[in-house]
């Protein structure tokens, strides 16, 4: 199943497979990247929810930046510090992955095991956080 928000975010939901593996989506690096090759994967404040962080991918040969959405992860406050929460990604791959709560209308709890392909995000895996979550 293949769902797409915009022209660079895609969701694609796959279960019953191994989980993605950094080596499996392996790219040449170009400097001054720091994510699959020629991107730099960057997490500052979201604009209207300074608690939570925002993804953006610069594409460092040609300038143009992407949206990789807001994630928050403030759920350890709440009593669940058993969760994992932030970002993972490589340089020499275009996976990344990461931990906490999508800001989406449904807000998705999990942790997203993501591709960049064709200049834009595909979702591989999503492994949804077992339940309660408190939500700020």
């Amino acid at each position: 199943m293949r769902f797409c928000v915009g022209l660079f975010f895609c969701l694609g939901v796959a279960s019953g497979q191994p989980l993605p593996k950094f080596s499996d989506y392996t790219t040449t690096v170009r400097r001054p990247a720091n994510f699959a090759g020629h991107y730099e994967l960057l997490a500052k404040p979201c604009p209207d929810q300074a608690s939570s962080t925002e993804i953006t991918i610069k594409d460092a040969l040609s300038g143009t930046a992407y949206s990789g959405g807001c994630y928050w992860w403030g759920y350890g406050a709440y009593g669940r510090k058993d969760l994992p929460h932030g970002i993972k990604y490589r340089a020499n791959s275009s996976l990344f992955i990461v931990s906490g709560c999508r800001e989406v209308t449904e807000r998705a709890c999990g942790t997203f095991y993501y591709a960049l392909k064709n200049n834009g995000l595909v979702l591989l895996r999503l492994i949804p956080f077992k339940r309660p979550i408190v939500l700020e």
